[in-house]
């Protein structure tokens, strides 16, 4: 379960930062639609692949900084499904 939090939390960074990036080539679908139910998803994934990464260690300081970056970043993720959930319909 270790590895697989570790993964899941490494795909998920990397999808938020590829969909926020302005790079040549982007995530993005052709329906709009679909291009805002992806960001709320990532939006509800990131906090959430963060607490099961520190749910998952076993030193109590990993523990602590991963709940309180969960914590963090749900404000913000928070905010983004919001404006999203706004647009998608």
């Amino acid at each position: 379960m270790k590895r697989f939090s570790s993964i899941a939390l490494v795909i998920v960074v990397l999808l938020v930062i590829l969909n926020m990036s302005n790079l040549p080539w982007e995530l993005r679908f052709a329906a709009p639609q679909h291009n805002y139910l992806f960001v709320m998803i990532l939006a509800i994934i990131l906090p959430a692949s963060v607490l099961l990464w520190s749910l998952c260690r076993r030193i109590k300081l990993l523990k602590v900084s991963g709940f309180l970056v969960a914590l963090a970043a749900a404000v913000p993720s928070f905010i983004v499904f919001i404006f999203a959930a706004g647009d998608y319909s």
